[in-house]
């Protein structure tokens, strides 16, 4: 029904799930015209990047994702798109007809995508979800999904939404996938209506074992808790926005710097580029969003970088010293890059690596040098060394 890609091997490989909701059925501004109490009660409306957001990780995973002895071998996604736009044509093509995300459909998805991911203990799981979100606790995150405020649910209000931090906790503790890496793109505030119930029935949740436990299972939750996240209208969110820079660009990526050394991503890179990222990307729009880290940490690795990860690098003169007195040799693995530079600043896109940078002071002939570990997004060295 959701799947998209599922080999069912039993060797060791990589399962996925991907769940985005734009569009609400019973949610203000519906498509349909629809009308719930609840719907127009919650405030909520439609969405533009939730749907878009999970596609475009999706997307990503079928392509790009490279985890040696770990390929992509199954891969579910339910996406309820607001307009056209949101899912690539690709996709599109390749979701099945009934791959929205609604309560049954996404229990569904979880039950078969846990089956899977428990097929090797030693296999990878991956699951990344957006839109609407609320909490009931300060360690709660529930997504709302396309059926959400349905009028049949009156009488268990949440039964349209699923627990994400309950359902993190029913695949870590368990004897399932040996790493997991989970992504909540969500808003975390308090639901509207829970201060009108002792208790609020419905949201879908997995038991949770007493015993096992997953090597790694991070969490990593786009807001903390009681606050919001942002995004851009029509375009990603904040959250997937700086997720994609991580990983397309490699920004998160980190190498010990030899000849022939892979460049990885790995959780304690994607926790601090993540966190600042956000932070940045939100404090740009005037708004503030923090990421929250939490579950099962060991510095597992989430992806390897097919190349080195490109870098922003700018060599500029001191401020107070005369530029046209320095000259610059720049080489990367035995190749000159630039040599005689004498024009300042130099501003260059290199892939990322250990260089050797050496420099004269043209008014003594004194020689100088030195070695630039250069990591992604950018560096800026000063002259003289």
């Amino acid at each position: 029904m959701t799947v998209v890609i599922d080999d069912s091997s039993g060797s060791p490989g990589t399962h996925a799930l991907i769940i985005g909701v734009s569009a609400y059925d019973y949610l203000l501004g519906n498509s349909k015209g629809r009308f719930s109490k609840q719907g127009s009660a919650s405030g909520f409306g439609q969405l533009t990047a939730a749907a878009r957001s999970a596609a475009r990780f999706a997307t990503w995973l079928m392509n790009d994702y490279r985890r040696k002895g770990f390929p992509l071998r199954s891969l579910r996604v339910l996406l309820s798109p607001a307009t056209e736009d949101e899912v690539s044509e690709n996709l599109k093509d390749m979701l099945e007809k009934d791959s929205i995300p609604t309560r049954d459909n996404v229990a569904t998805a979880f039950r078969e995508f846990k089956k899977a991911a428990a097929r090797n203990p030693n296999n990878i799981a991956i699951v990344y979800v957006a839109g609407h979100g609320v909490q009931f606790t300060n360690t709660g995150a529930v997504l709302l999904l396309s059926d959400f405020a349905h009028p049949d649910h009156e009488e268990e209000r949440y039964r349209g939404a699923v627990d994400m931090r309950a359902m993190h906790e029913s695949m870590t503790y368990t004897n399932g996938a040996r790493s997991q890496f989970w992504f909540v793109d969500i808003c975390r505030q308090r639901a509207p209506d829970a201060q009108d119930f002792e208790e609020l029935a419905g949201v879908l949740k997995f038991n949770k074992d007493i015993y096992g436990a997953a090597a790694c299972s991070p969490l990593f939750l786009s807001a903390s808790t009681g606050e919001q996240a942002f995004a851009k209208p029509g375009e990603l969110t904040l959250f997937c926005e700086a997720l994609m820079l991580a990983l397309v660009e490699g920004h998160a990526a980190s190498s010990d710097g030899e000849r022939s050394s892979p460049w990885l991503v790995s959780t304690s890179g994607l926790q601090m580029y993540l966190r600042k990222t956000v932070d940045l990307l939100a404090d740009n729009g005037d708004e503030k969003q923090l990421i929250e880290c939490t579950g099962i940490f060991n510095d597992e690795v989430f992806h390897e970088c097919e190349n080195a990860p490109k870098v922003d690098l700018t060599i500029q003169i001191k401020d107070g010293m005369i530029g046209g007195h320095y000259s610059a040799k720049l080489s990367h693995l035995d190749r000159v890059l630039y040599d005689d530079h004498t024009t300042w600043p130099l501003c260059a896109r290199v892939p990322a690596g250990l260089y050797k940078i050496e420099v004269t002071t043209l008014t003594t002939k004194e020689k100088d040098s030195d070695n630039l570990k250069l990591a992604p997004p950018s560096r800026l060295k000063e002259l003289p060394l």
